[in-house]
C-alpha cells in the first residue's frame, strides 16, 4: 500500500505448480488451467494466483504500475483470474532471456503488465548476445535447453544487471519533467 501513484509492483509468483515441469502432479494444461483442484498444493497455489489477480485490481484502481513474471512455460498467465485482471488492465506481454543479463541460465520470462517501458526492455534484450547455457540448465534432444530441478530455486534469482535495468527505466518514466 506505499507504493506510490506510477510506482511499479513487479510481482514473481511461485512458477513450481505452474510449469511444464509440474504439469504430470498439479495436472495443469492450457484448457484446465486450474489444475487438479482436490490436490491441496493445487489450492494453494490457486489462492496465491487469486490474490495477484487482486493485487493487479488493486494496482489499476491505485495508479501503479505492475508487472507479472514466470518462466515462458507457465500457466499462470491463463489461470481465469489472473487473465481476467490482465485483460481488464490492458497489460500486455513481452519475452526477456536472464541469461542476457548475467543468469546462469538462458531462462526465458513472460512478463505480462502496464509498465510502460516493458517494450523497451524488450528492445534492449533483443540487442544483446545470448550466453552460454549455464550449469543450470540441461541440454535436451532437440538442441535446446531445460532447466534442471536441482537448479530450480537458484534459477529464481534475478541477475543484478537486470534489476539496475529495470529500476533505470522505470525511474526514467516516472521522472518528473525538467529534472
Amino acid at each position: 500500500m506505499r507504493v506510490v501513484h506510477n510506482g511499479l509492483c513487479f510481482m514473481g509468483p511461485p512458477c513450481n505448480s505452474w510449469v511444464i515441469a509440474s504439469q504430470s502432479y498439479y495436472k495443469r494444461s492450457s484448457r484446465r488451467p486450474r489444475g487438479d483442484i482436490r490436490n491441496p498444493d493445487v489450492l494453494k497455489f490457486n489462492a496465491i494466483a487469486d490474490f495477484v489477480a487482486n493485487l493487479v485490481d488493486l494496482c489499476v484502481f491505485l495508479g501503479v504500475y505492475f508487472v507479472i513474471e514466470q518462466p515462458l512455460s507457465s500457466l499462470l498467465f491463463a489461470y481465469p483470474s489472473i487473465a481476467r485482471a490482465l485483460a481488464e488492465a490492458g497489460a500486455h506481454r513481452v519475452v526477456v532471456w536472464l541469461g542476457k543479463f548475467g543468469a546462469d541460465t538462458p531462462k526465458p520470462l513472460a512478463l505480462w503488465g502496464t509498465a510502460p517501458w516493458l517494450t523497451e526492455l524488450a528492445y534492449i534484450d533483443s540487442t544483446l548476445p545470448q550466453l552460454a547455457q549455464g550449469t543450470l540448465c540441461d541440454t535436451d534432444s532437440s538442441g535446446g535447453f531445460t532447466g534442471r530441478r536441482d537448479g530450480m530455486a537458484e534459477s529464481a534469482l534475478y541477475p543484478a544487471r537486470f534489476c539496475r535495468l529495470v529500476a533505470r527505466l522505470q525511474s526514467e518514466h516516472t521522472k518528473p519533467a525538467g529534472l
